[in-house]
């Protein structure tokens, strides 16, 4: 999924929001610009022909305090957080949102915290909490999510902290649906140098296999149970598809008691266990 540009044909889908801090004019028509933060990646260099856009922006902008009943219209995002720098949403209730209830997009530095997101209209595949794409170096800190589709879902984001989110019975599909839903590192190409932190959630997936890769995302000190009451399947607590790469899995609690008894499976076969093991379980 190009989030970035498309050189030669070739997708570049990293991206990193970051602020131009000077401007040095060399007098041959070439200039230096320095920018903060540094960049993140660790692949960066001349012969990718790494660019960059301007884009404008917003600053300081902020929504505190309040309820958004979304109900009653179908536009995708209640909030939308669109080229802004060092804003904020906080203590705001969320009802029903369409595609999302805060989408960030373009953005750097923000705050999302201390709030509360409720249902979703249509519990579809593009049915979200929060979603980031093309973000930077936002926190998302101390957040409910009861019974949305996909609590916290990253399109693209870079540098981003997820920290001491709870979610609860995530709704998917059609009554009867039988797979659970969890929230996403990555679901385009280029999620990379995140960190997720005391978490309380059903799961973290990365899902490197249908946009593109994503790498360096570390998750830390989470509970993730990998499973909801009547879910028969997907009920894995991570989940990290092919060209997902370079993760940390740390100190978390993974499972269920008597439900999870394999601590890492490959689905290369047909086979359970170790090396092998269908994706469509646990």
């Amino acid at each position: 999924n190009n989030n970035g540009r498309i050189i030669n044909g070739v997708t570049h889908s990293q991206t990193q929001g970051v602020i131009v801090t000077g401007v040095n004019d060399n007098g041959d028509g070439s200039y230096i610009v320095t920018i903060a933060p540094a960049v993140s990646f660790t692949n960066i260099r001349a012969g990718q022909s790494p660019g960059a856009y301007w884009p404008g922006f917003v600053q300081n902008d902020g929504m505190e305090n309040l309820t958004i009943d979304h109900s009653q219209t179908t536009a995708n995002s209640p909030i939308g957080m669109l080229g802004c720098y060092q804003c904020w949403v906080r203590n705001v209730r969320m009802l029903y949102g369409a595609r999302d209830d805060v989408f960030e997009c373009l953005s750097s530095h923000d705050v999302i915290r201390d709030s509360y997101f409720y249902g979703a209209q249509g519990n579809a595949s593009q049915s979200y909490g929060i979603e980031e794409e093309i973000a930077s170096n936002t926190l998302i800190e101390n957040n409910i999510f009861q019974q949305t589709t996909v609590p916290i879902m990253f399109g693209q984001g870079s540098g981003l902290v997820v920290g001491y989110n709870y979610g609860i019975n995530n709704v998917y599909g059609p009554v009867g649906y039988q797979g659970a839903l969890a929230s996403y590192y990555s679901h385009n190409a280029g999620s990379e140098m995140n960190l997720w932190e005391g978490n309380v959630l059903n799961g973290i997936w990365g899902d490197g296999s249908t946009w593109g890769g994503s790498t360096q995302g570390t998750l830390f000190r989470n509970l993730l149970v990998g499973w909801e009451t009547g879910k028969s399947y997907s009920t894995f607590p991570v989940f990290l598809t092919s060209w997902s790469r370079g993760f940390n899995v740390i100190g978390n609690v993974l499972g269920q008691p008597n439900l999870h008894n394999t601590y890492e499976s490959y689905a290369t076969s047909t086979t359970g266990g170790l090396n092998g093991g269908s994706t469509a379980n646990k």
